[in-house]
């Protein structure tokens, strides 16, 4: 079955009425929410178990701007059409051919649907699977030279170049201020990796070079000049990254979390179980985002892992939307330690005040 409206239609037809559609497409706009798409397709692609994990941002996302829609059909519409934009964006950035634009759209639907659409039954993914729309995407997006200076550089040549355009929400200011510090390359490395890790959850150093390069391929300096800044730059970044990879150590700088180092481009990171079964578990039923977050629980929170009171918000909105709050967010009550109770008197006294107004 398929659809004019998104190709993202033949998993899920009910995400696209009239009136869903319509709202789809505005949240599939907003930039905010659309940031939030492309980080969560970032970080799947450099650790391909977030296509499980990150999964609760992007639908908090979603209830925030339509806080009264059922949130499975929302979160699909939205991401599909996100999807579309995305990749349209992409195959004019890299000149790919209509073939390649579909194809490589239809392998990340196959699995955003996997994650997000629901279903009676368990399911999960073969990491074979997964490391080879990670190879197809990587191999579409290869360039011999990249379009700055700094890019000479890179051997990810341009891995990174669309989605760090994307999502800099305004970084130049802080760069600026940067480079007028006493160590200029080291002030602008230290701020690349701590946006990468806020981005990631952990900085990645490639990530964090292409932030870093593009901040300054405004600079009013002769290339010879910007490259030497930016090998430098380059250097101080992954000599800090490697080294508190070995050490374990947080932070990289100041404020910076450093988790277990990212994969390399021709792994997949797998939990010992997964390992054994060869396969990224998505551990859920009825729904596919009951497990949503699926984390295990910590005693303190991690970097870009949600804090209960926003689980909370997530699930209590769930609830209000209509949905089964109780299957669909079960995994995410259990990790987070809440309970039914807390859910069911919260959702009680935001229909009483909603009454009273």
């Amino acid at each position: 079955m398929s659809d004019t409206r998104s190709a993202g239609f033949k998993y899920y037809p009910e995400a696209f009425g009239t009136g869903m559609y319509e709202l789809g497409s505005k949240i599939a706009n907003d930039d905010r929410f659309y940031r939030t798409y492309v980080k969560f397709l970032l970080k799947t692609l450099l650790d391909p178990t977030q296509l499980v994990h990150g999964r609760a941002e992007l639908v908090m996302e979603v209830q925030k701007l339509a806080p009264h829609e059922p949130v499975v059909t929302a979160t699909w519409c939205a991401i599909s059409l996100a999807t579309d934009r995305y990749f349209k964006e992409k195959a004019t950035d890299y000149a790919w051919s209509d073939a390649e634009f579909e194809q490589a759209r239809a392998q990340w639907l196959a699995l955003l649907a996997q994650a997000f659409v629901p279903t009676k039954t368990g399911r999960h993914i073969e990491g074979a699977v997964m490391l080879e729309w990670r190879k197809h995407l990587a191999k579409l997006q290869k360039r011999d030279m990249g379009p700055l200076a700094a890019c000479e550089m890179c051997d990810q040549k341009c891995l990174f170049g669309y989605d760090v355009t994307t999502l800099d929400d305004g970084w130049g200011m802080r760069f600026d201020a940067a480079r007028q510090h006493d160590n200029p390359a080291a002030a602008v490395a230290k701020l690349a990796v701590n946006i990468s890790g806020n981005l990631l959850g952990e900085p990645d150093p490639d990530l964090s070079f292409c932030i870093a390069a593009n901040s300054v391929k405004h600079q009013d300096t002769l290339e010879e000049t910007q490259i030497e800044f930016m090998t430098a730059v380059r250097t101080i970044v992954f000599a800090a990254i490697e080294k508190n990879r070995d050490s374990k150590k947080v932070p990289i700088f100041a404020k910076q979390a450093v988790a277990p180092a990212p994969p390399a481009m021709g792994e997949v990171p797998l939990s010992e179980k997964e390992k054994a079964a060869g396969s990224i578990s998505l551990t859920h039923t009825d729904t596919g985002l009951a497990s949503m977050p699926p984390a295990p629980p910590a005693p303190a929170a991690e970097p870009g892992r949600l804090k209960r009171e926003q689980v909370f918000e997530v699930i209590v909105r769930v609830a209000l939307g209509g949905s089964a709050w109780r299957q669909i967010c079960a995994d995410s009550m259990q990790a987070n330690q809440i309970t039914e109770e807390e859910v069911e008197n919260e959702v009680k006294r935001r229909r009483k005040v909603s009454d009273e107004n």
